[in-house]
This record gives structure tokens, C-alpha cells and sequence, in this order.
């Protein structure tokens, strides 16, 4: 279990180091007033929810609704404090980029475009971000039920032509059968 003065240390690294990493995006932005919009943000949206993600490390499960559930695995971080990091990361990335889709960063741009250094980082963020969405389940219909093949002859019977019925089922052996069940049954 990791302690909350641990914890509180694993933060303020990892989002010093997340500051650093991205200081030519930054630079862009009045950082001041930046900073407090992604931490508003990590805060109020449950996907980036850090309390619940390191009450889940103690469980050894990360919420399923999360976007960190699939990029913070054991496997690639064996370790909690790796894994707290790397979810500070993951969820200040998301934070940013979801704020400036959201056109709430434009009015905090100091400059008129973003450099190309700031560009780059600002994809390594987007991809980032994208590769850790969940991958949707994709629904897979039923397979259709069989057809019952008397009712099939008895719905070609009023639907085909007398030439084309007498061809599937007059003259092929195979289908013969079913003709005289419908007959038999009185449904022709």
C-alpha cells in the first residue's frame, strides 16, 4: 500500500516531470492558469480519477471504466509507484488535450501558433491519449436461426414462379422431400 505522504511525492514528481517533458507546448500557454485548468480537470473527470485509481492498486484492479485500465497494467509496471506515475502521466496527457479539443485553452495561448517543437509534443500527447482508450467490444450478431426448410418450400411455393418451383423442388431429389411434407401437412 502506498502511504499518502508517499503518495502525495509520487505526484509532485510525476507531474514536475510531465511539466518538464512538455516545457516547449508550455511555453505557449500562460502556464499559471494552464496548470490550474488541468488540475481542475483531473479532478472533476472520473476517467482520470487518481483516488480511485490508487485505491484500485491496493485491490490490484484498475477501475473498468477507466482510460488507464489498459495502459497501467501489471505488466508493464510491476511496480505501484511505476504504475502512480505512469497514471499521473497518462491522466494530465488526457487532461490537456480533452481541455484543448474543447477550444478551453485557446484564450491561454500567449502566442499565434504553436512552434514545431510544441507541435511534436503535442502529438506524442495525442497519440498517447488515443493509444490508451479502451477498444470498443465489437457486437457480434447472432447467427441467423436455421431455416426450417418445409416453411422455406411452403414461402417458395407463393413466391417463385410454377417454373422455378417445380425446378427446385420437382426436380431436385434433395428438395422432393420437403414438398411432400408441406403436402402431406396440408400447407400446400
Amino acid at each position: 500500500m502506498i502511504s499518502q505522504k508517499r503518495f502525495v511525492q509520487i505526484v509532485t514528481s510525476a507531474s514536475e516531470q510531465w511539466r518538464s517533458k512538455n516545457r516547449e507546448l508550455f511555453s505557449c500557454f500562460d502556464t499559471e492558469k494552464l496548470w490550474e485548468r488541468i488540475h481542475a480537470f483531473v479532478d472533476l473527470e472520473p476517467d482520470t480519477d487518481l483516488g480511485n485509481f490508487t485505491k484500485s492498486l491496493d485491490f490490484g484492479e484498475v477501475s473498468k471504466k477507466s482510460i488507464m485500465r489498459a495502459a497501467i497494467s501489471e505488466e508493464l509496471f510491476p511496480d505501484r509507484e511505476e504504475r502512480l506515475a505512469a497514471a499521473i502521466e497518462l491522466a494530465l496527457d488526457r487532461a490537456f488535450l480533452t481541455l484543448f479539443d474543447r477550444g478551453a485553452l485557446s484564450s491561454l495561448l500567449v502566442l499565434e501558433e504553436i512552434p514545431p517543437r510544441g507541435q511534436k509534443a503535442m502529438d506524442r500527447i495525442a497519440s498517447r491519449v488515443e493509444a490508451a482508450k479502451p477498444t470498443p467490444k465489437v457486437q457480434v450478431a447472432p447467427p441467423p436461426q436455421p431455416v426450417d426448410p418445409v416453411a422455406q418450400c411452403v414461402k417458395d411455393f407463393h413466391e417463385l414462379g410454377m417454373q422455378a418451383f417445380k425446378q427446385k423442388y420437382m426436380n431436385d431429389t434433395r428438395n422432393r422431400i420437403f414438398y411432400e411434407t408441406a403436402i402431406d401437412r396440408g400447407l400446400i
